[in-house]
């Protein structure tokens, strides 16, 4: 961590603090890389309340990745009408957004949905 002084510094002393920012910057890159990184091969989904339905969000790498069709089908088995869907894909990830109508006590199903995409998700 960078500390700042009071009074006046040698060159040297303000060449060997710059050097250790710069150390400590490129440490922090290369965690940050490698955190995304790893990231980037971990599917994910998130399922939140969204106006009068719910919407799940789907992203992650593209090597055997869940259809956005098996989920529509965890939804529909669980009551929940797929309205929207909306599609992102990269080189390397893909990330999906599907707005869904619920007849039901909309917080039931969120919880509900949520275990059993990120089931689906375990066993891919």
């Amino acid at each position: 961590m960078l500390v700042l002084s009071q009074g006046k510094r040698s060159m040297c002393d303000q060449l060997q603090e710059a050097t250790n920012y710069i150390a400590h910057q490129k440490r922090k890159n290369q965690e940050l890389r490698e955190t995304r990184d790893m990231l980037r091969g971990v599917p994910t989904v998130d399922v939140r309340s969204c106006g009068d339905g719910i919407e799940v969000m789907i992203g992650g790498s593209r090597d055997g990745e869940v259809g956005v069709s098996d989920v529509v089908v965890v939804l529909e088995e669980s009551g929940i009408e797929v309205t929207s869907c909306v599609s992102t894909c990269t080189r390397d990830c893909s990330f999906h957004c599907l707005r869904c109508e619920v007849n039901d006590t909309q917080d039931d199903k969120v919880g509900e949905v949520q275990e059993k995409l990120r089931h689906l998700f375990r066993h891919l």
